[in-house]
């Protein structure tokens, strides 16, 4: 057994993690969009992580100093091009960010700086034990805010003023992460520029490159997809990958089918498994000879550069295809059992095989759960 399937088998590192940061980086290919496709990666600098897409749309995100399980932090998104217009979202470890009546922010051991209701909007979550977080929207609003922030070391922030002992969100970092999204988004020197604002035109900067489109093919069969893998196919599975990165001991992989048309059947058959997540491969064949399935490679991206990757053949807990109305197989690793760091991707089903749809990831464990990981890549599936 190598050293990624023994780190497996402990419930510590996991292939789809490590794959999705693999070294080698290719050109992006297999999207029809008729210029090469802009890409920035992520970067951390001290307690900030931001990164941008392949449309230039950027976020950034502030947290608590120190590692633990959770915490208060803040995002600050913006897309590309001269009219868009930065957001700020605040969210509290364990109590709602704000309400009607405003939301009071202090930096350091500055006086406190109370924002009107009118100037955010509160977000409700989706689950009882999130904090409801408050998104700063007014233009004004926003840059009043990100001025106080560039003065300090620590921002804390609530529906009443903070106490000077209260859990503050790190500005380390802060300013070197608002110029790294400045430079992607050809900023720098302009009128619209988070820091180190210049005389330039908000109309010297780029529009924002298109979002690539990916041609979605509908499974629609019409014929029920079959009940058993075939024994070959699995004993191929097992024989090929013992000594890769599949390790189940003495355990029967688990398996799942699904039709993808009356022709191409879709077989996920197990590869690890952990406490809190498990990996499995995925192999395509036909109807007429379903043993010599071939294996699928998925694209991934490298988040550093924000360009695609080494292909992937295992994806942590998947997911998806379980309506025929959606073409779309989902990842979600996590690089620990709390879920607030890790990669989350998906990818779309269509004539040329399936092709990453999106890719997201938080690579510090700072309390920041999946839907706020920062996206490195959309399309747009028709």
């Amino acid at each position: 057994m190598n050293a990624t399937a023994q780190a497996v088998a402990q419930g510590n590192a996991m292939p789809f993690y490590h794959a999705m940061r693999a070294g080698l980086v290719v050109a992006l290919t297999g999207f029809a969009t008729g210029s090469a496709v802009a890409a920035s990666g992520i970067r951390t600098f001290d307690n900030w992580i931001v990164g941008c897409d392949n449309t230039l749309a950027c976020r950034a995100i502030g947290t608590m100093a120190g590692e633990g399980d959770g915490g208060s932090y803040v995002v600050i998104d913006r897309a590309a091009g001269p009219e868009a217009t930065a957001k700020l979202r605040f969210v509290r470890e364990s109590a709602p960010a704000g309400d009607a009546q405003g939301l009071v922010l202090s930096v350091d051991a500055g006086p406190a700086l109370t924002l009107a209701g009118t100037a955010f909007r509160v977000i409700e979550q989706e689950f009882d034990d999130k904090p409801e977080a408050s998104e700063l929207v007014e233009p004004a609003a926003v840059a009043r805010v990100i001025e106080a922030m560039g003065k300090g070391r620590a921002l804390r922030f609530g529906k009443e003023a903070p106490r000077a002992n209260a859990p503050a969100v790190s500005l380390d970092g802060f300013a070197a992460a608002l110029q790294f999204i400045d430079t992607a988004q050809g900023r720098l020197d302009t009128v619209t520029a988070l820091v180190a604002r210049g005389a330039r035109a908000a109309a010297t900067v780029s529009a924002p490159p298109a979002v690539p489109f990916l041609t979605v093919a509908m499974p629609n069969p019409t014929r029920p997809a079959p009940t058993v893998v075939p024994r070959a196919l699995v004993q191929r599975h097992v024989r090929e990958t013992r000594d890769d990165e599949c390790d189940l001991g003495n355990r029967a992989p688990a398996t799942r089918i699904v039709r993808l048309s009356n022709s191409t059947v879709l077989y996920q058959i197990g590869c690890w498994r952990a406490a809190s997540q498990a990996g499995a491969m995925f192999y395509l064949a036909t109807e007429a000879q379903p043993a010599n399935a071939r294996r699928v490679d998925f694209e991934t991206l490298d988040a550093e550069t924000g360009r695609m990757g080494q292909p992937i053949q295992t994806l942590t807990s998947p997911s998806g295809l379980e309506e025929m109305s959606a073409a779309t197989l989902s990842a979600l690793h996590k690089d620990r059992g709390a879920g607030d760091c890790g990669t989350a991707a998906s990818w779309a089903w269509t004539a040329r095989g399936f092709r990453l749809s999106a890719y997201a990831t938080m690579p510090a464990c700072k309390g920041v759960p999946p839907e706020d990981w920062i996206t490195l890549w959309r399309t747009e599936p028709r």
